[in-house]
């Protein structure tokens, strides 16, 4: 066996460990995130790997700039959850407004799935937006590039448009749920029944208001 073999069997195998921790990790600080008993503001590094039972110089290996590497790993789970789901009706013969509503609604059952971890994340997100290479798959992009090809299809003008009509709702309902409180007078009835149920006829509401 040459030594150039060995040498990409031990990458390799570094590799897949090195993901083995790092999905335990984010794991455990979904877990911690979702924990009624747990002061978020005090959370940190340490208290994931302690859950995760991961050393903690391993875990800061993980997450140098600390825990908004934390969040900027969930986020990043929660979009390849939701390109690994769209990828699976992509190869159907589906319709594209079908693929836009299964996109969308994806989205939200993938934030919904996560609960409090999801909304602790996304109230950071100015803070991820500003780490260095933080930009993947941007939801926006592939949404769009998907209305445009329904708008070719069905001489729908303007797709441009109805994109940003589209997102724009969309991010407002999101953020409209991420304001829940079961103890609020004016948010409690935003709960994970009312934006899964807004989601899913969003884009049929916009597709109306841009044919009309």
């Amino acid at each position: 066996m040459s030594e150039e073999i060995i040498l990409d069997g031990r990458v390799l195998s570094a590799q897949t460990k090195y993901l083995i921790v790092h999905d335990k990790l984010i794991d455990a600080a979904i877990k911690l995130l979702n924990k009624n008993s747990v002061d978020v503001n005090t959370l940190n590094v340490t208290d994931v790997c302690k859950q995760a039972e991961v050393a903690v110089s391993s875990g800061y290996n993980h997450f140098p700039n600390g825990f908004v590497d934390v969040y900027h790993g969930i986020f990043k789970l929660t979009l390849q959850n939701v390109e690994e789901s769209l990828r699976d009706v992509t190869v159907q013969s589906k319709s594209l407004e079908y693929k836009v509503n299964y996109y969308l609604l994806a989205i939200a059952k993938s934030v919904v799935e996560i609960g409090e971890a999801a909304r602790l994340t996304l109230f950071h997100y100015r803070e991820l937006a500003s780490l260095e290479g933080f930009i993947f798959g941007e939801p926006k992009l592939l949404l769009g590039e998907m209305i445009k090809g329904y708008c070719r299809e069905h001489g729908v003008p303007k797709y441009k448009a109805l994109t940003e009509d589209t997102w724009i709702s969309f991010n407002g309902l999101l953020y409209i749920w991420m304001r829940f409180d079961e103890n609020s007078e004016l948010f409690s009835k935003y709960d994970d029944e009312w934006f899964l149920k807004s989601i899913k006829n969003l884009f049929k509401k916009q597709l109306s208001s841009h044919i009309s």
